[in-house]
């Protein structure tokens, strides 16, 4: 469908690179995480095209049910955590958290039902 999150993926490919894991405290600090992210249906790209608007940005790295947005400066970092977090994207509310630190118990249970088989309950 014309518009959508998937065509407009295959119009353009992410030139950001994937480098978000730095431990310079200029890049930890500018670094932002994006939690409750539908990375099934949302690619680099879209990720990119969502905070741009913040500043330049950096890196981008996926991972199954989050992201890491790697700005090039703390202050849009910031702006990008205050203006998106919270934001319904493809039917799931992200949360954003500025300090990785803060973030850590969200990668822990993003990873854990990544690894998760699906369960299914039949109804009749």
């Amino acid at each position: 469908a014309k518009g959508t999150v998937a065509s407009e993926r295959a119009m353009k490919m992410s030139k950001v690179g994937n480098q978000t894991n730095s431990q310079d405290p200029q890049a930890v600090n500018s670094r932002v995480f994006v939690g409750n992210l539908n990375t099934f249906q949302c690619s680099k790209t879209d990720v990119e095209r969502m905070f741009q608007r913040y500043g330049r940005i950096a890196g981008i790295s996926m991972h199954k049910g989050y992201a890491f947005v790697q700005f090039t400066n703390p202050f849009d970092a910031r702006s990008a955590c205050l203006g998106e977090d919270g934001r319904t994207v493809l039917g799931q509310t992200l949360g954003l958290h500025f300090k990785v630190e803060e973030a850590r118990s969200e990668i822990f249970f993003a990873e854990v039902l990544a690894s998760q088989t699906p369960r299914y309950v039949l109804r009749s």
